[in-house]
């Protein structure tokens, strides 16, 4: 597979100089850098962020531990164990799950992908996957512009059951 063209901007790291943004995801930040990186595909991006093609999903990329090791520290502060109950839907999962499923989730999340672990923690619905459709606010996300100048994608209108 070919390696990601490097981004155009001139940051030390090779990436936007973006911070955190209250309640965002990450795969909103994820978004954010490939709208200013200009790359021609999500994967292309997520090659670059993650070191796999398809490891930056909504709800719960994986790769994780590449991705700290890709990004400024700034970005991934703490642990992993911080990152994925911050800015991922597993930490909507964990009043649910006993202390070894997080600790498996984390774990897999940090080194690859949700895959299996979907099934291992109980997370399938009756067609066989989660579904989490990505949601937002209009209201919010006007606010977001006026605020930030960027709309972005909030943890909390991603959980499941939320609607309005």
């Amino acid at each position: 597979m070919n390696a990601a063209p490097p981004c155009p901007h001139s940051c030390p790291t090779g990436l936007p100089q973006l911070r955190w943004l209250p309640d965002e995801t990450l795969f909103s930040l994820c978004s954010r850098m490939h709208q200013l990186t200009g790359l021609p595909s999500s994967e292309v991006t997520s090659q670059l962020l993650f070191g796999h093609r398809r490891a930056a999903v909504h709800d719960l990329p994986g790769h994780l531990g590449a991705w700290r090791g890709r990004v400024r520290e700034e970005l991934a502060p703490g642990s992993l164990c911080e990152l994925v109950l911050s800015r991922t839907l597993l930490g909507f999962y964990r009043p649910f799950l006993s202390p070894a499923q997080v600790a498996v989730a984390i774990s897999g999340l940090g080194a690859g992908s949700m895959g299996a672990l979907n099934f291992r923690l109980g997370l399938l619905n009756r067609l066989g996957c989660v579904h989490h459709p990505l949601k937002l606010c209009p209201a919010c996300l006007e606010v977001d512009r006026a605020r930030h100048h960027v709309a972005y994608w909030h943890q909390a209108h991603q959980w499941p059951g939320v609607w309005i």
